[in-house]
């Protein structure tokens, strides 16, 4: 879109059949993750696009970059719980989630970032304490995380990170900060973006 301005746009969709696919969920009381399996039908679909602006196309000054995700996983099939003896549940379930994210560089080398991302999980099963014990009972906690970074990169294989994240995946909410130093080894051309 002009020297400035370009997008990408981006549409993906994946099926499979599933087959005592471990893990997945938070499980509770006496479930543990690995204990849990499920088989069925189970489809992902997602959409997404990202926006970049650079003065005439040079992005080595200044440049902001908006990219966003939204996608949608579709499942119905059998949930077990390997105890003596086994539990089970018809299980349908569909999960939701999406994030979008900027990246400003305000100078040469210094960026400042801004995230966030939300699931949502709307799940139902023919036994609801079952669904509970494998951690699929979905829409009692819609986790979301907020992060702020700022980062300097001294070259093109070296990059210096403090970031914030604000983290609501678990009921209580994490405060975390990240300290990192990020690096390439090895021998390539050098990047133009």
């Amino acid at each position: 879109v002009g020297p400035s301005h370009s997008w990408q746009l981006g549409l993906s969709h994946w099926r499979a059949d599933v087959t005592d696919r471990t893990g997945g969920g938070h499980a509770h009381d006496h479930a543990d993750v690995a204990d849990v399996s499920f088989s069925g039908d189970s489809r992902i679909s997602a959409l997404d696009a990202v926006w970049k602006w650079a003065p005439d196309g040079n992005p080595t000054r200044t440049y902001l970059k908006l990219q966003g995700e939204v996608f949608l996983r579709d499942e119905d099939g059998m949930v077990a719980i390997a105890h003596d003896p086994v539990e089970a549940t018809w299980y349908s379930g569909e999960q939701r989630g999406w994030y979008a994210q900027a990246v400003y560089q305000f100078m040469p080398r210094w960026r400042a970032g801004l995230r966030y991302d939300r699931l949502h999980a709307d799940n139902t099963g023919s036994d609801a304490e079952v669904l509970a014990e494998a951690g699929l009972d979905g829409g009692l906690h819609d986790p979301e995380r907020y992060a702020l970074m700022v980062d300097y990169s001294r070259s093109e294989f070296s990059r210096l990170r403090l970031q914030y994240n604000r983290d609501r995946s678990r009921p209580v909410t994490d405060h975390q900060w990240y300290l990192q130093y990020i690096m390439s080894l090895g021998a390539h051309g050098a990047h133009a973006y």
